[in-house]
């Protein structure tokens, strides 16, 4: 059974910052479903820039409460969290984590459900969603099967090129895992290569 529990607390009195140097490798998933967020927390950790604009609160707070500015539906929000975090019976947190001593991820996705209404509300969506949110930056969603592959490939090479943020899904393809994916799983995409396979 889960229980809220305060971030100094699942820190087990270990020192802990909001965010140090961001990575990609800070983006760990928990028991929620919400990878199409957590695929762009990891993209935007490349851009320092982008964070920097979203997070008002820049550092560790005594009193527990962090403000990130968010942009839903063209208007910029900002939303109040504070640091009391669903925690698994053996005092760890139940959700999305950011290493071993940092909170940015927990705050993150906490605002994330608040905007939603729960974290309920935040299980299964397209990356689209909050990729706008954060980076405040126009988005499109291509539905692949309505693409012939080969037009499909010349899109992201010219996305790639142009800087855009990139973000799939592996939808429910059983052939995902014969390729080291996860079925139904989002992934933020870093960068793509044409391989000659033999």
């Amino acid at each position: 059974k889960l229980k809220g529990m305060r971030a100094k607390e699942l820190f087990s009195g270990r020192k802990f910052v909001l965010y140090d140097s961001l990575s990609m490798d800070d983006v760990e998933q928990g028991q929620l479903g919400n990878c199409y967020f957590l695929s762009v927390l990891s993209e935007l950790a490349n851009r320092p820039e982008i964070y920097d604009k979203i997070f008002i609160t820049k550092e560790r707070t005594k009193n527990g409460c962090y403000l990130v500015r968010f942009l839903i539906r063209g208007i910029q929000k900002v939303v109040c969290v504070d640091d009391f975090f669903l925690s698994t019976p053996k005092g760890q947190f139940a959700f999305a984590m950011s290493g071993p001593r940092e909170l940015w991820v927990q705050v993150l996705e906490k605002a994330w459900a608040k905007i939603n209404t729960s974290y309920a509300a935040t299980i299964a969506g397209i990356p689209s969603e909050s990729f706008s949110t954060l980076s405040e930056a126009p988005c499109v969603t291509y539905i692949h099967r309505k693409y012939k592959v080969d037009d499909l490939w010349k899109m992201l090479k010219k996305a790639k090129a142009m800087g855009y943020y990139l973000a799939t899904n592996t939808k429910a393809n059983p052939n995902a895992e014969k390729y080291g994916l996860v079925e139904g799983h989002a992934y933020s995409l870093t960068n793509i290569e044409e391989l000659e396979l033999g």
